[in-house]
């Protein structure tokens, strides 16, 4: 844990550029194809998604923004419109995800000693746990 802080810190000025409505988005493979899709059927220029592998061949960890009241996919000409890397990016979501895992509700299943933890907030943050297993062990029952 001491490593990301003193990551963070170091890069704390490049992450000041990144809009702070940044949301991480579990994502299928084709995603970046349908985008580019979509955008030619709009009359819209292509425009490449910036993601990368979550699970590779199954999901990709991409990302939305929020600005002006509406949320948009994050493209790779947003990163040098922001001045900011690829890990830099990475590094403002892994810190933001702890909120949500503490968060998080812990469930129990009727007629079970197990549980789960319910992390639903229909912004994004339901992939956090993906991002940040060892914040979902440090949990109570983890």
């Amino acid at each position: 844990m001491m490593a990301w802080l003193g990551i963070l810190g170091i890069l704390g000025p490049a992450l000041a550029q990144v809009p702070p409505g940044l949301r991480p988005v579990a994502a299928s493979p084709d995603t970046p194809e349908r985008y580019v899709a979509w955008r030619t059927s709009q009359g819209l220029p292509p425009a490449q998604l910036h993601c990368e592998p979550l699970w590779p061949g199954v999901a990709l960890l991409c990302f939305r923004v929020w600005e002006d009241g509406l949320r948009r996919w994050v493209e790779r000409g947003d990163l040098i419109r922001w001045g900011v890397g690829a890990e830099a990016l990475k590094a403002r979501i892994l810190e933001a995800s702890a909120a949500p895992i503490q968060a998080a509700e812990s469930v129990s299943v009727e007629g079970m000693s197990a549980g789960y933890l319910r992390l639903v907030d229909g912004d994004g943050w339901a992939v956090a746990g993906l991002l940040r297993p060892e914040l979902l062990s440090e949990r109570p029952g983890g």
